[in-house]
């Protein structure tokens, strides 16, 4: 149930594998957004999330719902998308360094059908 260090396993959805967990950075999906497709859901990875801990995208705190200690989730608002280029995403309290989604104006996406056998 603890590390050596004393600290809960698993540290996110899934077993790990050693003692000690290193996250650098958070990281923020999905990577790229389409002004055009309008709102999205945001979800950011990244290490010792609470109750408390906000999604902060381009300077401003969002609503957000913790899923786990390591992951986070907000919706980021047609209004709050801002103009292409890329959108920094902080976490309040968290000392890890940003995340970076990149917008686009649009985006060209394709389908591909489904089979089954």
């Amino acid at each position: 149930a603890v590390d050596q260090r004393g600290i809960a396993r698993p540290q996110g959805g899934a077993c790990d594998i050693g003692a000690a967990e290193v996250v650098l950075q958070l990281a923020a999906w999905p990577s790229v957004v389409a002004v055009a497709d309008g709102a999205f859901t945001l979800t950011v990875t990244g290490a010792g999330f609470t109750a408390g801990s906000q999604i902060v995208w381009r300077g401003q705190a969002l609503t957000t719902t913790l899923v786990d200690p390591a992951t986070l989730r907000a919706t980021v608002g047609a209004g709050q998308i801002g103009a292409p280029g890329q959108a920094a995403v902080t976490v309040t309290g968290s000392s890890l360094p940003a995340a970076a989604v990149t917008v686009v104006t649009t985006l060209a996406r394709s389908y591909l059908p489904a089979v089954s056998r």
